[in-house]
């Protein structure tokens, strides 16, 4: 069985991530076709800037859950007939992992985070028909829904765990 990659070198990307300690730009190729150097990459649905930051990624995130959360529309997510039980499930089963996909992988900073936990707050509270002003804390734990900390949390864990449970260079790298 074969296998063939089927790449178009013409339109490889590279990133250099950090302070640029180049005097001149320097120029990068890959079999001898130059690449386009760019300031953010998307690898797996995960973007990284070239200055460490996850602005961008925490951005596309937002906007990905709320295309998510506004095509249930249909469904009743923003109507006031659907029971609440049932709100909460479809935001812990659809809209909330869309929103924090490829962030337990990353360095998040604490406003990072907050912007999360209030996009969720945010949604949650549209779904229900409370005030934009009201406080989100007491209406997520009503309806069962974590933190957006905690769930990043429980993730890192789980994945830590995975990690010790097999004999891999990863877990000697983690030792």
């Amino acid at each position: 069985l074969k296998w063939r990659f089927n790449f178009n070198l013409s339109k490889s990307k590279c990133m250099v991530s950090g302070k640029n300690m180049f005097i001149c730009k320097p120029d990068w190729f890959l079999n001898k076709k130059p690449m386009e150097v760019v300031n953010s990459i998307d690898i797996l649905g995960c973007r990284s800037n070239n200055n460490g930051t996850v602005s961008s990624h925490i951005d596309k995130r937002i906007q990905s859950c709320r295309q998510s959360f506004y095509n249930l529309s249909p469904i009743g997510m923003s109507y006031p007939g659907l029971e609440s039980k049932a709100k909460a499930h479809l935001w812990k089963s659809i809209c909330a992992p869309t929103l924090i996909y490829g962030c337990d992988c990353m360095c998040l900073k604490a406003a990072d985070v907050m912007r999360l936990e209030s996009c969720q707050g945010t949604f949650v509270k549209q779904c229900v028909g409370v005030g934009k002003r009201s406080h989100h804390s007491n209406l997520l734990k009503a309806l069962c829904i974590p933190r957006i900390c905690n769930v990043l949390e429980n993730h890192s864990l789980s994945l830590y765990y995975r990690i010790f449970q097999s004999d891999t260079p990863c877990r000697e790298l983690c030792i």
